[in-house]
């Protein structure tokens, strides 16, 4: 009998030891380290939720600032497209004028043609002697279709050039082509003194010579026609191209600001789509929070309770040894 109590003896003496020694502090030393990285856990979680709620006040800001932007390009694009509407519309105004102005010059062209064809070189031919005035009159026509100096002119000679050995073809021809553009401010005033001079509205409008002369008188008031609708039609030109480069810039312009303002729209989408995912985040990461406090809690109670039968287990192989 006492020989089995000094074994027991031995045996809770070994047991004691070993608890106290080994397993206890080994356990204690998992229990501590368990609660150092749940304290970790903890300080990086809460100081996620502190960065996540200051990333949050970024995004707010930056959100804010673009979507300023967005609203001040907008309104720009806004301004800037009704600018551009009323330049086409100004522009195409001016094409369409253009046209109806060549219109005008095509028939005009097309009318001098025709009075061009009427000419009668043979009734001119008989006029031996120009009536008084027409020397001058037939001698600014002479420089004008001949490019040749007026003083040069002689009825005889030019006649007999021009309506006995040519029969007048060369000369309906040199009317007939007379082109509008490019005339001479010189050449344009003499043909408008032409067509207003009172001795040639005299002698046209005489039996003797209307026959002659008719033709002629139309020619140049087509002719004077045909150059105010040039001249017309060259200042509309001149408008035109400056509308069209107008246009062309603003063009471009536009089309600037809407690619900035895609761009914009693009920034604020992603902030937008920042703002969302952080704020489906942040539930999660208070959640986690609250979890990793109430796993430190609740391991503060095991290491409390192992304590508690640390000491328990002590006490009792204390009183049995």
């Amino acid at each position: 009998m006492q020989v089995v109590i000094l074994q027991n003896e031995t045996k809770c003496s070994l047991l004691h030891d070993y608890l106290k020694q080994i397993y206890s502090p080994t356990l204690s030393n998992q229990l501590i380290h368990s609660e150092n990285y749940l304290k970790q856990e903890l300080n990086d979680f809460e100081k996620l939720l502190e960065e996540s709620e200051q990333l949050e006040e970024i995004i707010l800001e930056q959100k804010t600032a673009t979507q300023k932007i967005v609203k001040q390009l907008n309104d720009k694009i806004q301004s800037e497209e009704d600018k551009f509407k009323k330049v086409e519309t100004y522009k195409k105004g001016k094409k369409d004028e253009l046209t109806a102005i060549q219109k005008a010059l095509d028939q005009t062209s097309s009318a001098m043609k025709e009075s061009c064809s009427k000419i009668d070189s043979k009734e001119l031919n008989k006029i031996t002697q120009l009536p008084q005035g027409m020397d001058q009159f037939f001698g600014n026509l002479f420089s004008i279709v001949y490019n040749e100096d007026q003083s040069k002119f002689n009825w005889i000679q030019f006649k007999k050039k021009v309506f006995d050995e040519d029969k007048g073809s060369d000369f309906q021809s040199r009317l007939a082509n007379f082109q509008f553009k490019g005339v001479s401010q010189e050449k344009e005033s003499l043909l408008q003194q032409m067509k207003a001079d009172p001795q040639f509205q005299k002698v046209f409008q005489d039996p003797k010579y209307t026959r002659a002369f008719l033709d002629i008188a139309d020619w140049i008031s087509f002719v004077v026609s045909g150059l105010e609708s040039q001249r017309k039609k060259d200042l509309v030109f001149q408008e035109f191209n400056r509308i069209d480069k107008e246009f062309s810039t603003r063009k471009v312009e536009l089309e600037s600001y809407q690619k900035t303002y895609q761009f914009w729209i693009q920034q604020l989408i992603y902030q937008e789509n920042q703002q969302g995912l952080l704020n489906r985040i942040k539930p999660n990461i208070k959640q986690i929070d609250l979890d990793i406090m109430r796993s430190k809690e609740n391991l503060n109670k095991h290491i409390d309770q192992f304590l508690n039968g640390v000491n328990k287990i002590n006490d009792l192989f204390q009183t049995n040894i």
